[in-house]
């Protein structure tokens, strides 16, 4: 059956209410109920809290089906589903419904007959409140290979060492818990019997649901009505005793994130921060358990996704989009980052290999080296000047690399200029058109007062095979470790005549550990060059850190290139490209997600360029790309699927890009 939708008082639409439900679907022999809307886009799952039902997410509905292909499901012994006597095994069984709910009804395209078919393989992102958070967590571990995310909205479950609930209270009845223990079966019934009965008044629904919401506003009739009639069935009570008396051993919250690391699921919690029942300080221990997790705070109850439901759309839609189309690129290993989805390996285009070349064989003289670590790129003058961070030199090398030499039509060979040396920590590089001087950073030196960057200034001539230092100044932006600094660096005049310098930090949030690994936080800041001289206190002072889209949901950060208003990012851990678009007058990017683009893969869909360290444009379509340590190459790409082997110079172009919502 198809959803109408409503406006309600302040002209939000949401599903029009239906007192005899929507779909079914038989489970086990029982007959359990579902929502659906949506005919395009990857699949999301919405699973409700304790005593709610599927029409609690009324709000998310009609909002998620603008993009995405969405479900509403009814647990067993709620909502219009059946109120079977059976034993609930305190989130095992709903777990269970979750994935067979995913196999049978999502896979075959729903209840809809204009619903697109899915893939047996295609993944769900799961969309969990209080108790249905528990349940999405118990259905992540049991088939992960079911699931695409996981967004908990105040969610439920045991929860070891924390202050918060074991489990989440039944939504009617917030005084019951004490009750459960320490009385004999007969007493028990009749004491939760009894306690139902008080419950299922529309009176005490009512009470208890402004008890825990932040406003009246969504507080109708309907929603009563939609907990009140479930209520009414007459295995109500019954069903009610045997989920609170149940003596099914619950599996910890803990046990349940740690397992689901190991699929390295996104996971967003959405968190009402004035729950009196399940308050922040579960979010700040799931945090601890997971810290990849993204956490939106909102000013609302037990139930944001109906209490502020604009907060809460708005926050789920800019989740799913890096959340349904990541590849799991936030892995530690090489295994974990081969893990890729099957529907064109990670939703993504790839970039397709132009001509690749070691830089074992560019040079004539490569003094002595053997191995050159690539990690910055940087086009002056028709040339491209690459950065080493193991060595204290440059290579200048011919941009426009044809089919088949490394050298350009005019015989202009690669050299290596400097004397390698010691490892440089060299790990950016751009050009200053307004000094005509390359300047690479240094990732990061103890200054004494501080790990913070270090600016390089080299005068280069036209023609020449040298590079004199000029000055060196630090950046005044203190860093996590000397190894997580900025991997990428562009410098440009702005529209006050000023020197300013963006640099990319390497980790996520700029730092490191855990936290700079939660992918989707990138960094960029701002900084301006005070003017002074390399003696009287020259440095880059510090104006502003900008978030990069979340839709470049990568594990770390290796470069940026802008041409004009375009840019490019780059990522080695996540072997992907973002292109987006930067306002130089605002210091702020363009609106949009941007496009993401994979770096090519095996025909087995593994990742083969895993150390994509510099970028520069060529064309708004064609790149250079230097890779570090494993490929010691620099190549040039494009956008249609090619296989190459990854020890070779890089230059890629791109098909047509899948532009992000």
């Amino acid at each position: 059956m198809d959803i109408s939708v409503e406006t309600d008082k302040q002209g939000r639409s949401r599903v029009r209410y239906e007192k005899a439900g929507w779909n079914f679907w038989e489970w086990q022999g029982h007959r359990v109920h579902y929502i659906t809307a949506g005919t395009q886009g990857p699949p999301v799952l919405l699973i409700h809290g304790y005593g709610a039902s599927a029409y609690h997410w009324r709000y998310q509905i009609p909002a998620l089906a603008q993009h995405y292909r969405v479900f509403a499901l009814d647990l067993l012994g709620f909502g219009w589903s059946e109120k079977a006597l059976v034993e609930y095994s305190s989130g095992g069984l709903w777990g269970q419904q979750i994935g067979d709910f995913i196999k049978e009804v999502v896979h075959a395209g729903g209840a809809s007959s204009s619903s697109s078919r899915s893939s047996s393989s295609e993944q769900v992102v799961l969309v969990g409140n209080s108790l249905g958070g528990y349940a999405c967590l118990n259905a992540a571990v049991k088939s992960p290979e079911l699931i695409r995310g996981v967004a908990l909205l105040n969610s439920a479950g045991p929860l070891q060492d924390s202050d918060a609930p074991e489990l989440a209270e039944p939504l009617p009845v917030p005084w019951y818990g004490g009750i459960r223990d320490g009385l004999t079966a007969v007493v028990k019934r009749v004491v939760l019997y009894f306690a139902f009965q008080r419950a299922k008044q529309p009176e005490r629904i009512k009470e208890v649901l402004q008890m825990v919401y932040s406003s009246n506003d969504t507080i109708d009739e309907d929603l009563v009505d939609s907990i009140v009639v479930p209520a009414s069935d007459p295995s109500a009570a019954e069903v009610f005793y045997r989920i609170n008396s149940s003596k099914a051993p619950s599996v910890s919250v803990n046990q349940l994130l740690k397992q689901m690391r190991g699929s390295r699921l996104p996971l967003l919690l959405l968190w009402g921060d004035l729950d009196p029942w399940i308050t922040p300080k579960r979010a700040d221990r799931i945090q601890q358990l997971y810290p990849e997790a993204e956490r939106v705070r909102l000013q609302s109850g037990h139930c944001p996704h109906d209490d502020t439901p604009q907060e809460a759309n708005a926050a789920l839609l800019e989740w799913l989009e890096p959340a349904v189309y990541a590849y799991r690129t936030h892995a530690t290993s090489q295994s974990q980052l081969t893990r890729q989805l099957q529907d064109s390996c990670s939703g993504h285009p790839q970039l397709t290999l132009v001509n690749e070349a070691p830089f074992s064989d560019m040079f004539e003289d490569a003094k002595g080296q053997t191995k050159f670590e690539g990690s910055a790129l940087a086009l002056l003058q028709g040339k491209a000047w690459v950065a080493f961070d193991n060595m204290f030199a440059l290579a200048r090398l011919p941009a426009d690399m044809d089919s088949s030499s490394s050298s350009n039509s005019n015989g202009d060979e690669p050299v290596l200029i400097g004397q390698p040396a010691a490892s440089s920590q060299y790990e950016a590089l751009t050009y200053d058109s307004s000094t005509g001087r390359l300047l690479v950073v240094v990732e990061g030196v103890d200054t004494g007062k501080g790990i913070m960057p270090y600016v390089h200034e080299l005068a280069v001539q036209a023609g020449s095979a040298g590079a004199a230092l000029v000055q060196k100044c630090p950046v005044n932006f203190k860093l996590a470790s000397a190894n997580k600094g900025f991997e990428g660096a562009h410098v440009f005049k702005g529209k006050d005549g000023g020197r300013y310098l963006l640099g990319l930090c390497e980790g996520n949030f700029c730092s490191s550990g855990e936290k700079g690994r939660r992918p989707g936080n990138g960094r960029l800041v701002v900084t301006k060059f005070n003017g002074k001289a390399a003696g009287a206190g020259c440095a880059w002072d510090y104006v502003k850190t900008l978030n990069i889209s979340s839709a470049a949901y990568f594990e770390d950060y290796s470069d940026i290139a802008v041409s004009g208003n375009q840019v490019a990012i780059i990522s080695q851990a996540s072997s992907a490209l973002w292109l987006g678009s930067f306002d130089f007058d605002a210091f702020a990017f363009a609106p949009g997600k941007g496009s993401v683009f994979d770096f090519p893969r095996t025909d087995k869909c593994n990742v083969k360029y895993c150390n994509v360290e510099g970028i520069a444009f060529l064309g708004a379509d064609r790149f250079l790309v230097v890779s570090d340590k494993a490929s010691s190459s620099l190549s040039f790409f494009s956008g249609v699927p090619a296989i190459s082997p990854v020890d070779r110079c890089h230059v890629c172009t791109l098909g047509k890009p899948a532009t992000l919502r």
